[in-house]
């Protein structure tokens, strides 16, 4: 029995001798047979027996890496523009502002990172700084100092309007008006309209913000006014027939500075107000 079986060895001997099998392959009764993918028949390089053949084999490579070519390949570079492990990341598209902060991202190893910058020294633009402050820029209430100049809002030279503008006007009978052209506010002027009467004095005032050009000028228009620019920022005048030559004074006052930065044709705002003598009806 023992020499059958020896018998059979050889036959098998024989059956592949002379049988030269491709890498990845083994001789068998005479054929070539494929070796187990992954098995190693393939040198010093990534690649790997793969249905019988040599190929790319990514699990010959570390993490991070894939088998190109039998060399072992990173998937990202690890630059700020590829940055990562199989999914590589631009860090530079992340950089951006957080509230006043510049976050500048950076690859480190696999992961971006970044580095932070406060921006209100002005030396990155985040948070409303580094920008003029002034009130075309809408700025000027902010409790910034967006120029980095020392100076906040309405301390700064920039939020300061170039035109005059009218926050009230008042009289010595104690009528208000704080509604004018541009000032944003509620009409406050009585109505029915404050009474005058013939031989009456009185004077009419009108305070001003925004000054920066100097002087602001103003004009009194109506029946009995002076009707042309002054410096002075009141009139006097004394009630009599040719004033109320009509039933109601109707007093606008114009100013301007001497920039002539004007938002209307000949004036930067306007005021108006309305009188009703004595004994008529409005």
């Amino acid at each position: 029995q023992s020499e059958l079986k020896s018998q059979e060895e050889e036959l098998e001997l024989d059956l592949c001798a002379g049988i030269i099998c491709p890498a990845c392959q083994y001789c068998l009764n005479g054929k070539c047979i494929a070796r187990p993918d992954g098995y190693n028949d393939c040198g010093n390089g990534c690649q790997r027996c793969i249905n019988g053949s040599c190929q790319d084999y990514d699990a010959a490579c570390s993490n991070c890496q894939y088998c190109s070519s039998d060399v072992c390949a990173n998937y990202c570079q690890g630059t700020d523009n590829s940055c990562g492990c199989t999914t590589c990341i631009n860090c530079d598209d992340l950089d951006g502002c957080s509230g006043d902060n510049y976050l500048d991202y950076y690859c480190s190893g696999t992961s971006c990172i970044f580095n932070s910058d406060d921006c209100s020294d002005c030396s990155c633009s985040c948070g409303g700084y580094n920008v003029e402050e002034s009130i075309a820029n809408g700025n000027c209430s902010d409790g910034k100092d967006n120029d980095c100049d020392g100076t906040v809002d309405s301390s700064d030279s920039g939020c300061v309007s170039p035109h005059a503008t009218i926050i009230r006007l008042v009289d010595t009978k104690g009528n208000t008006q704080l509604r004018s052209e541009y000032n944003n506010r509620n009409h406050t002027w009585p109505n029915p309209y404050p009474v005058l009467r013939v031989g009456e004095t009185i004077t009419i005032r009108v305070d001003v913000d925004n000054t920066v050009a100097s002087p602001v000028v103003y004009e009194f228009v109506g029946t009995g006014f002076p009707n042309t620019w002054q410096t002075d920022n009141q009139v006097t005048i004394t009630i009599d027939n040719d004033i109320f030559n009509l039933e109601t004074i109707h007093l606008r006052v114009f100013v301007k500075n001497s920039d002539n930065q004007y938002r209307a044709p000949y004036y930067d705002d306007m005021i108006q107000v309305f009188y009703k003598k004595e004994g008529e009806n409005r």
